[in-house]
This record gives C-alpha cells, structure tokens and sequence, in this order.
C-alpha cells in the first residue's frame, strides 16, 4: 500500500528544491536549466519524481536531477533537445558507427 501524497508537504518540498536549484552554480545546473526552458510541465514532474525518490529531501533531489540532467545530455552528445522531455527510441543511432566521436 501506497501512503497518500500529503499536497502541502509537496508544495513546501517544490519550493525548497527550486531554491536548491537556484543557490547552485548555474554551469552545474546548465542541462536542468535548459530543460526547464523546453518544458516546465516535463520538468515540475520531474522535480516530483526526484523529491519522491530522496524522500522529499530537497537538497538529495537537487543533486540527484542536476546530475540526472548533465548525463542526459552527456549520453546524447550535446542534443539539448532531449532535454525537456521523456527520451525516445529513435533518439537512439541506429548503427554505433555513425556516431560522431
């Protein structure tokens, strides 16, 4: 059994990580940033996602995104584009070769 999301606790937790976010080096949070910038709906999700997994602890959350994000974009070489949403199968190369390195 699942316990019921308290909404409060919710919206006192999105705060306190958007403050994280904020008080942290903007070349650290470049990828959350432009993510955010794509899709705000995506990314408050996922801001709810990562304080659900640390446990509404809103500075774990904040590590855990910025580094989510950073390797994100890391993985698809640059394309900020997958950013700001859910990555796709045809985001993919379909052959490793033609992968520019």
């Amino acid at each position: 059994v699942i316990p019921e999301e308290d909404p409060d606790l919710m919206a006192l937790k999105m705060i306190e990580l958007e403050e994280t976010l904020m008080s942290m080096d903007p070349s650290a949070r470049f990828a959350v940033d432009k993510a955010t910038m794509q899709d705000e709906k995506y990314m408050d999700s996922m801001k709810r996602m990562f304080l659900r997994v640390e446990q509404y602890h809103a500075e774990n959350a904040a590590r855990r995104m910025v580094s989510h994000f950073a390797i994100k974009l890391s993985v698809f070489e640059g394309r900020e584009e997958v950013l700001g949403r859910d990555i796709r199968v045809c985001d993919f190369d379909r052959d490793p070769r033609d992968r520019h390195i």
